[in-house]
């Protein structure tokens, strides 16, 4: 049974489904392909366009998304295809095949109708394709026989080379006269090929005479590109036809189905001589490269899109993608791949565009180094390298940003001191201190004061137990966002190739997206977890190799594990300074997660947010500096600044005048003072209400402190859906507005499960910032 259910399991790694928009067109209407396939695995999925009759390939479009799935991250791609009715009658699109690995999916055969207009002519074949059939002699003709075969343009040819491949059905006069419905001619099979269908089934303006028999010739041709070095195995060709039984119209029809023999083509491998370096297997004729921004000039945190367009002749589809360098001070995001076919050309010539969304984080001009892009020309045989011209990007800082509702006036940044505040040093005193002083005088202060904290405390180990590799997981997230921005959320393939395009090798890329799977099966998959110590090695081992991958990110993880204000050759506050906000907050967030008990580094934080537009952000961060230090001025009027919360938002968020260290402190001075009066024998009525004043303070600041403790999110943006599942679609139970505050009761992977008064939803981790 456990081997049953595993191959089962196996077999489900990858699903596809291929879909068209209509099944009956008109002959010259388009009809759209999409093709979905849902992967569970880490392998490269590969899918092979299908065969196509009666219609051909304009162009194809990718798209790729992440979801999770209980616990399991499911990649999703999806490849649109746009085809054109070339010839009338009955059209066939052929099984989609999909490969991952070992695992192999495969697609129905889709059949359409196209239907042909008054004035529609005759299907032609392209010249090229003509001349070949018109030179061919056929060997096996028979005056009373349909034959079909399989005719190539070259018999071997070099890897990335077009082979033009012409399947003729070959009908004597006298049986072409009996048809009542065309033919239809099934191309071969091929195992490691590219094809592309004109779509052309039929030529009825093409006769032959051979040995005194008169022939009609139908062709359907192919445009084949191997994928691998060797012999291209051809399979047979088929050709579909029906005759009837008798003369009489209502007669029956007997289906014929005859068939080619087998073929067979020799690829060469590209030679190595020569070859450069960073060769990835790109091939065509006369390719051309271009990159450009739009728009090229932009304000600091607006986006721009860059494409990177290769045209040519050749393999459009396959063509890989050029490695951009990424300047420092930008962060580029893969937003999609789009490839456009020329049709009518007797070569397969088109573009491939790769689309980037950049975004600026500092002020100047951010210059996109020139681009390198090798391919072997085939028609002089050797290497060639493209180079494109530098780009440059010019972010300017705006102070009029429409959706900045910043406060005019700029606020400055608070001096970092040295001192400790009581916050930090009590919670940095022994627990056996504070047990002390609280069983020394009764034991039932102890009862009222000891055991609720203790057990806040283990609550809080238990947790952290239940999530043994929480830390891991936030500091890989931390690395990876840095490096990709929201791409991070992604896995497999997907994060693998959002790593390369930000400049990390493929072996590293392809490492970490490995490792973070894993991460993600150990905190949320099942019971079963790796070796917590094996799993730590190679975190910390991951989060070095990109630290030496980027330059910018080792910047940042420097700054998280040394202090910043000491060892950073570039400040925080030169980066505020600067104009890099973006790069500046992330700064200062790292120095306050290494001092949280510092009060300007979340000062500082909210301020660098309110820069650039993020209110709730910012609130988050005066938030925790106001419960640091809640009678400090500053931090109190840029709170008041911000704008108004609902009342339940400003509940579920409190900031008390006293930290709960402060009140705690207070409880412990007048604590000990009633027993002092006792040592003193003071009368009853005087000790008694000091001891219930120390008491009363004491719950006051356990109260704040649990409260303080509670997982509170904002909300980022308006109308935010608080959906009744965690996935896109659900049904929503409320809208929320921008700055609602709620409770996190849970998260899995990037779904949160939050309440907000009666009601629970799930909200996306990207949707919320959280004040913990």
């Amino acid at each position: 049974m456990t081997v049953a259910l595993f191959m089962f399991l196996a077999l489900q790694q990858v699903q596809v489904d291929a879909v068209i928009d209509r099944d009956r067109v008109m002959l010259g209407e388009l009809v759209t392909l999409t093709i979905t396939v849902e992967a569970t695995s880490n392998e490269p999925v590969q899918i092979l366009n299908p065969s196509t009759v009666g219609l051909e390939i304009l162009g194809t479009t990718d798209q790729s998304d992440v979801s999770i799935r209980e616990g399991v991250a499911m990649r999703i791609l999806t490849r649109t295809l746009r085809l054109r009715a070339t010839a009338a009658g009955p059209g066939r699109i052929g099984a989609t095949t999909v490969r991952s690995g070992e695992s192999i999916a495969q697609t129905d055969a889709i059949d359409v109708t196209v239907v042909a207009d008054d004035e529609a002519s005759e299907s032609t074949l392209a010249p090229h394709i003509r001349d070949m059939v018109a030179r061919h002699r056929p060997t096996r003709a028979s005056p009373d026989a349909v034959f079909v075969e399989v005719l190539t343009s070259t018999q071997s040819l070099m890897l990335g080379e077009q082979l033009d491949l012409a399947v003729v059905a070959w009908f004597p006069q006298q049986i072409r006269a009996q048809l009542r419905t065309p033919p239809t001619l099934q191309p071969p099979e091929f195992q490691g090929a590219w094809t592309y269908s004109h779509g052309v089934p039929h030529a009825v303006d093409m006769r032959r005479e051979i040995g005194g028999t008169l022939y009609q010739v139908y062709v359907h041709s192919v445009v084949v590109f191997p994928l691998t070095p060797g012999n291209l195995e051809i399979g047979p060709a088929t050709v579909s036809y029906s005759l009837p039984m008798s003369y009489s119209f209502l007669s029956r029809e007997v289906r014929h189905e005859p068939q080619s023999d087998s073929a067979r083509v020799q690829v060469m491998e590209q030679p190595e001589n020569g070859r450069p370096a960073f060769f990835e297997g790109a091939a065509g004729t006369g390719l051309e490269i271009a990159i450009e921004a739009n728009p090229p000039q932009l304000a600091v945190g607006d986006a721009s899109v860059v494409t990177a367009t290769i045209t040519g002749e050749g393999n459009v589809a396959l063509w890989p993608e050029p490695r951009i360098r990424w300047p420092e001070g930008i962060r580029a995001y893969p937003e999609g791949v789009e490839v456009s076919l020329v049709p009518d050309a007797a070569r397969i010539t088109g573009s491939k565009t790769f689309r980037y969304l950049v975004v600026p984080d500092s002020s100047g001009t951010h210059l996109i180094n020139e681009l390198s892009y090798a391919y072997y020309e085939l028609e002089t045989r050797r290497y060639v390298v493209l180079r494109s011209p530098e780009l440059p990007i010019v972010a300017e800082l705006t102070s009029t940003a429409p959706s900045s509702p910043v406060i005019p006036d700029a606020r400055p940044l608070m001096r970092t001191g040295s001192g400790i505040s009581v916050t930090h040093l009590v919670e940095s005193l022994p627990a056996w201190v504070l047990i002390l002083v609280l069983t020394l005088p009764a034991v039932t202060a102890a009862a009222f004061i000891v055991i609720p904290e203790l057990q806040s405390l283990r609550g809080t180990k238990s947790r952290i137990s239940e999530r043994a590799f929480d830390r891991l997981e936030h500091e890989l997230r931390y690395v990876l966002c840095e490096l990709v921005g929201d791409t991070e959320q992604a896995a497999g393939i997907e994060l693998a190739s959002a790593l390369r395009a930000a400049g990390v090798d493929t072996p590293i890329a392809a490492h970490a997206a490995r490792v973070r799977e894993r991460l993600w099966q150990a905190n949320y998959g099942p019971e079963s977890e790796p070796d917590p110590d094996e799993l730590t090695a190679e975190v910390n081992e991951l989060l070095k190799a990109l630290g030496g991958a980027a330059v910018g990110v080792a910047l940042v993880l420097f700054c998280v594990l040394a202090p910043v204000s000491a060892l950073s050759a570039q400040s925080s506050e030169r980066l505020f300074e600067a104009g890099a906000f973006r790069t500046a907050a992330d700064s200062f967030a790292a120095r306050a997660e290494a001092e949280p008990w510092i009060t300007a580094h979340w000062y500082n934080l909210g301020v660098t947010w309110e820069r650039v537009g993020e209110v709730e952000r910012a609130r988050r961060a005066w938030i925790r500096a106001a419960r640091l230090s809640p009678r400090d001025g500053r931090v109190r009027t840029a709170l008041q600044q911000l704008p108004l919360q609902d009342i339940t938002s400003n509940r579920m968020a409190p900031v008390s005048p006293f930290t709960p260290a402060e009140i705690l402190v207070a409880a412990f001075c007048v604590w000990i003072l009633a027993w002092v009066g006792v040592s003193l024998r003071f009368r009853k009525s005087v000790t008694m209400p000091v001891v219930i004043l120390a008491i009363l303070i004491g719950a006051y600041g356990i109260r704040m402190k649990v409260e303080y403790e509670v997982q509170v999110a904002f909300v980022l943006n308006p109308d935010i859906p608080l959906r009744a599942a965690p996935y896109g679609p659900a049904n929503p139970r409320q809208f929320l507005a921008e700055g609602s505050a709620v409770k996190v009761t849970r998260i899995e992977g990037p779904w949160m499960l939050v309440e907000r008064g009666i009601d629970k939803g799930w909200l996306l981790r990207d949707e919320v910032v959280t004040l913990q």
